[in-house]
């Protein structure tokens, strides 16, 4: 077995995770229809870019794609965001969400440690903690989301 491994370390689909997680926020089950076996699923906060999960390389990830600074932006701001960039996100690999250049500009993300998902409310758990985050970095970087 590889430990590393979201198939052989989840009996569920990343579509069931979130849908159980969707509903522990509180979503209705008839605004979840049509969510299927997506290799990312987007999440959308009100006052925040998207929230994205992805299944990739047997993994999961939790992230979210900042394209509205640059380099300048950021190293302007430095101060307040680095103490965010080292605040630990309960459940992810590593114990805190990197900030990085993905092929779209800058993206927030975290690879998911897996025994969370195991936990009760650990896909939850790990979402909301992200997300608190997101809004902080947001925030000290000026930015909007939808």
């Amino acid at each position: 077995m590889n430990a590393m491994s979201l198939t052989e370390r989840s009996h569920r689909s990343l579509d069931e995770m979130v849908r159980e997680m969707a509903t522990q926020l509180g979503l209705p089950a008839s605004q979840m229809a049509a969510l299927d076996a997506h290799s990312t699923i987007a999440i959308q906060i009100h006052d925040l870019p998207d929230v994205m999960l992805s299944a990739l390389d047997d993994r999961l990830w939790i992230w979210s794609l900042l394209p509205q600074f640059n380099e300048d932006w950021l190293r302007d701001r430095a101060a307040a965001v680095l103490p965010i960039l080292t605040t630990a996100v309960e459940g992810v690999e590593g114990g805190q969400p990197t900030l990085g250049i993905g092929d779209h500009g800058y993206e927030w993300k975290a690879m998911i440690n897996l025994d969370q998902l195991r936990r009760d409310n650990g896909l939850l758990t790990v979402f909301q903690g992200f997300a608190a985050q997101l809004g902080r970095l947001c925030q000290a970087l000026e930015l909007k989301g939808n």
